[in-house]
């Protein structure tokens, strides 16, 4: 119940912050995308050495989410909750 509250006022101050959720099976990558948003400096792979793991319009939204971070600064904080 206090998680819920927690969310609840989170929500409430959503023009403070970003809020990304990252969701997958074990060994999808959430873990590590969250290291990567976490760091100052992220160093996001170049999408041409992802041995072939995104084609057409997701090459786009890679590069298009890689430069955005570059370009905004913004360093993610992780948060995890106990279900």
């Amino acid at each position: 119940m206090r998680d819920q509250k927690f969310i609840s006022e989170l929500f409430l101050e959503n023009s403070q912050f970003i809020l990304v959720g990252l969701t997958g099976r074990t060994g999808s990558g959430c873990t590590t995308t969250a290291n990567i948003l976490e760091e100052k400096k992220p160093n996001f792979p170049e999408v041409n050495n992802l041995s072939g793991f995104y084609s057409g319009l997701d090459v786009n939204r890679y590069e298009i989410a890689k430069n955005s971070q570059r370009k905004t600064g913004i360093v993610f904080t992780r948060l995890k909750l106990a279900i």
